[in-house]
């Protein structure tokens, strides 16, 4: 069963109250405001005002989560309206006294620029959340989030609400279409958004017979879970039923995970447009259906075991990688560095000393995740995705130059 959905609890929304009438930074009992002009003018830096870190487009009806951290101070949200609406961004935090300041953007249609914030909060309805709501016309806006003070560290999200002809649509994204058979080409689309970037995550707990005040993709994946769990159970005993839903958001796609909190647990990945590519069932029997593209020459799915290793191993944010070295090796992590070892031996033959690096991750699976390159005199080097541990371990996928390869081998397999 999954624990991704236990680590990430819904937020409380805030009573909202907003001020955009004064550009200075805030001068109050606290102190000011540590202006991110002032301090952050160059383009150039990776984490600055006029560079954040973008968290892409957020839907109504979701909490979408970021953490502020030393190379993360700043954070981005971008909302798309296509005619008038009234939104609510509520600042809301898992770390007390988080202290947030949020400012809102609308992008020139015509130069693209965001120009000057038009609306601005820091402190909603006496507490150090904040909070704007907006009267908007149809256009592109931003949300960007900072610390009232650079040296704040911690965990928050952002809560959407729209009302009006403009907000985004309920219906699913993607258009219904014809699968194939599990090809190479799907196998490497599979790879690429599992090995893509998190840009953010978002959880809802909704009834059944509520679905359609989803978002678009998690209410894809709760169709589709309903789907599976009508061939156990009847409507009626559906309808009441609670789901709680998580989203990670990639670079590439979305991994979105679907529990009745007890009995069934899914897991869906999509693609960029919306198309599902694998569900996955979480049980003491599990099993893994893909939906690739028609067209492709099938090939060998991978089974079952690997499917769910990968989706609950490989996704992953930069700043919980931890470096591995030799001598701080956990039991777990042993088993990652063995399989590494015995692939690299299997794929060049070598029989001498080898030297390798891993960055490692805590996953919501047993063993966490990691990512290992190795190499050896006279020898190509290689990079392994793997995850797991000494019971169900897996590499998942090799690098050796500029070609990736799909591997699902245990170390059984490769001794």
């Amino acid at each position: 069963s999954m624990t991704r959905l236990a680590a990430l609890l819904a937020l409380p929304a805030l009573l909202f109250a907003c001020n955009d009438s004064d550009p200075a930074p805030t001068e109050s009992a606290k102190g000011a405001e540590e202006s991110p002009l002032t301090d952050y003018e160059a383009d150039s830096k990776a984490d600055s005002w006029r560079s954040p870190t973008a968290h892409g487009e957020l839907l109504p009806g979701t909490t979408s989560s970021a953490r502020l951290h030393a190379d993360e101070l700043f954070h981005a949200w971008t909302m798309t309206l296509t005619d008038a609406a009234k939104i609510d961004l509520a600042i809301t935090s898992a770390d007390a006294n988080l202290d947030t300041v949020a400012y809102l953007y609308r992008q020139d249609p015509e130069t693209g620029r965001w120009g000057r914030y038009i609306a601005k909060n820091d402190d909603a309805n006496d507490t150090v959340f904040s909070q704007i709501s907006h009267d908007a016309k149809a256009g592109t806006y931003r949300l960007m989030v900072k610390g009232f003070k650079r040296a704040l560290r911690g965990n928050f999200g952002v809560a959407y609400t729209c009302e009006g002809a403009g907000c985004p649509s309920a219906d699913p994204i993607a258009p219904s279409i014809e699968y194939g058979p599990y090809s190479a080409a799907c196998g490497d689309q599979i790879r690429d958004i599992l090995l893509s970037e998190v840009q953010g995550d978002g959880n809802n707990s909704v009834a059944v017979k509520e679905i359609d005040t989803l978002p678009p993709l998690q209410r894809a994946a709760a169709e589709w879970f309903i789907q599976s769990a009508l061939e156990w159970a009847d409507e009626s005993d559906l309808e009441d039923t609670d789901l709680e839903i998580t989203s990670t958001n990639l670079a590439g796609g979305s991994l979105i995970d679907v529990t009745t909190g007890s009995d069934w647990s899914f897991s869906y990945l999509f693609d960029v447009d919306g198309h599902l590519r694998i569900q996955y069932f979480h049980d003491q029997s599990p099993y893994a259906e893909f939906f690739c593209p028609e067209g492709e020459t099938a090939v060998d799915e991978p089974d079952e075991n690997c499917a769910g290793g990968m989706m609950g191993n490989l996704p992953h944010r930069a700043e919980d990688i931890k470096a591995v070295t030799a001598g701080d090796v956990s039991d777990e992590q042993a088993h990652l560095v063995a399989m590494g070892e015995a692939a690299y031996r299997l794929d060049t033959g070598a029989t001498g000393a080898l030297t390798w690096t891993m960055n490692a991750w805590e996953s919501d699976y047993t063993g966490g995740g990691a990512q290992m390159t190795v190499e050896a005199e006279g020898e190509p080097t290689i990079r392994y995705w793997m995850g797991g541990d000494n019971w169900d371990g897996l590499v998942y996928f090799s690098e050796k130059g500029d070609a990736l390869t799909t591997r699902c081998v245990s170390l059984a397999d490769l001794e």
